[in-house]
């Protein structure tokens, strides 16, 4: 997959948040869930990086060409026609 320099920071970004969060801190179990601020620096990075690819992608503006309605197929010559 290629990232834009932006996106590919963001990405890491987000990449070390996650293994942060999972991190166990000490006197915790495996099943224990994420704290509170782990998961909002999570969120936030995601969204961020989310943000970053609509950027990227173009996907948040609207289209540059007029769309036009297409009217209806033609049949191929020969078929539907009398000879």
């Amino acid at each position: 997959m290629y990232l834009t320099p932006a996106s590919k920071s963001l990405y890491l970004a987000l990449q070390n948040a996650l293994s942060d969060g999972a991190r166990l801190q000490p006197g915790e179990s495996e099943d224990s869930p994420i704290t509170d601020e782990a998961s909002e620096a999570i969120r936030r990075c995601a969204s961020k990086l989310r943000h970053q690819l609509v950027e990227d992608v173009g996907v948040a503006q609207p289209p540059r060409m007029r769309w036009v309605q297409v009217g209806r197929t033609e049949p191929p010559p020969g078929i539907g026609t009398s000879a």
